[in-house]
Formats: C-alpha cells, structure tokens, sequence
C-alpha cells in the first residue's frame, strides 16, 4: 500500500504532466484512462502555488465574419457553399445523399 504522501507526490506529477500536455483535462484523462472527477478531486487537493507560476497564453483576435460570408461544406469530391439564412434540413438531406454517392 502506498503512503499518502506517495500518493499526493503521484497526482501532482499527473496533474503537472495534463497541465504541460496542452490537452484539456477531458482529453488528457481520457488518454490516460483517468476519470475526469477523480482527476478534478486530486486537483482540488492541491494549491496554484504547488505548481510553480502561471503562465498566461497570448491569442490573436480574428475579425468578425461578415453576414454576407458564406461557408464550403465537403461531402466527398462535392462541396456545397452555404450563405447566411440557409435552410438546416436541406442542408442536411443534401449532405446525407451526399454522402451515400
């Protein structure tokens, strides 16, 4: 049987290696076949500062699409362009006889 302390020392390097991975913790515990609230009980058993300084990502803002912009949808060798307004279930008979060719 492990000590406590084995036990705490094992969470922190698991959540240390999610945190590092980039994955979110959805995905990394589903790679590491970890239940996501016994991963999240763990975490919450530890403090920020048991991990070293946070570090903030930095992001690029993309303009905003105009309404006027449509979408290409692929089905195969087909593409559909889809505009502002369009009709959902056609969209989606035309995708599913698409996708039967």
């Amino acid at each position: 049987m492990t000590s406590i302390e084995d036990r705490r020392s094992n969470w922190q390097a698991k959540i240390t290696a999610q945190k590092s991975s980039g994955l979110t913790i959805a995905a990394w515990c589903a790679a590491h076949c970890i239940s996501p609230h016994t991963f999240s009980y763990w975490r919450g058993k530890f403090s920020e500062s048991d991990f070293g300084p946070t570090e903030w990502a930095s992001i690029a803002a993309e303009p905003a699409v105009s309404a006027s912009a449509s979408l290409c949808v692929r089905v195969g060798a087909a593409t559909v362009e889809v505009s502002a307004g369009f009709d959902a279930r056609l969209l989606s008979d035309v995708v599913t006889a698409l996708a039967q060719c």
